[in-house]
């Protein structure tokens, strides 16, 4: 059975519009961030320096689907699980719910793609690479 990674957060006020309602781009910051959370459980980087050259994990794509909105000051769980998980690749499924009182109601869901990367210089662009065998090790765990 694959394990879910739960992040949680309270919406702010300068995650807000006008109306005091979340906008959507934070939808993909709070990905993100349930993204960092669970490699930093997992004592994994998401940069590190290794024999002169930067490596992490750079975004391939991200779409989310939002079904109810959500306020400032709301109480939030973002559900993280691996859909897939290649040896360059890892998608990540995500569920988002607003929580009252112990009780979660999904407002939406969300999907991301990065890979593994490297550069070798400040002016050279990033080169997919094979994930390391512990990070797939520890990452197959969290997979659908």
């Amino acid at each position: 059975m694959a394990s879910i990674y739960t992040y949680s957060f309270s919406v702010t006020f300068a995650q807000t519009d006008a109306a005091g309602v979340a906008h959507f781009s934070n939808y993909f910051c709070w990905m993100e961030a349930a993204e960092h959370a669970f490699l930093q459980s997992l004592t994994l980087p998401i940069l590190e320096h290794f024999d002169g050259k930067l490596r992490g994990w750079p975004k391939l794509k991200a779409s989310a689907l939002f079904q109810v909105p959500l306020q400032f000051g709301d109480a939030v769980e973002v559900d993280l699980a691996i859909q897939e998980l290649t040896q360059r690749t890892i998608g990540y499924y995500f569920q988002f719910f607003r929580v009252v009182e112990s009780v979660r109601t999904c407002v939406g869901t969300g999907e991301m793609t990065t890979c593994y990367a490297e550069k070798t210089g400040s002016g050279a662009a990033f080169s997919s690479i094979d994930i390391l065998d512990r990070v797939i090790e520890a990452l197959s765990a969290w997979r659908l």
